[in-house]
């Protein structure tokens, strides 16, 4: 997939325990450490608005798959942030 808000996957591969996953580097971790770090602090609203519609955006692109593609795991650890 080539969109601006989906990380993108180079390659893959797997031995006997595990699955690997070679993707683009995202140097701002993801959105739960994120607000753990923050604890107290709350986003903006303008922040807030943006990661949301980036979200948005991403489920969009890959329901208009053909065939649609379903994430089926989105939480707040999932969700990569650069910086």
């Amino acid at each position: 997939l080539n969109h601006i808000n989906i990380v993108k996957l180079f390659s893959h591969f797997e031995n006997d325990n595990y699955l690997f996953f070679v993707m683009e580097y995202l140097s701002g971790g993801n959105l739960f450490s994120l607000k753990k770090n923050q604890r107290n602090q709350v986003f903006s609203s303008k922040k807030t608005a943006y990661i949301i519609s980036s979200l948005v955006n991403a489920i969009s692109h890959l329901h208009s798959q053909n065939p649609p593609i379903i994430h089926r795991d989105i939480k707040l650890e999932n969700i990569l942030m650069s910086n």
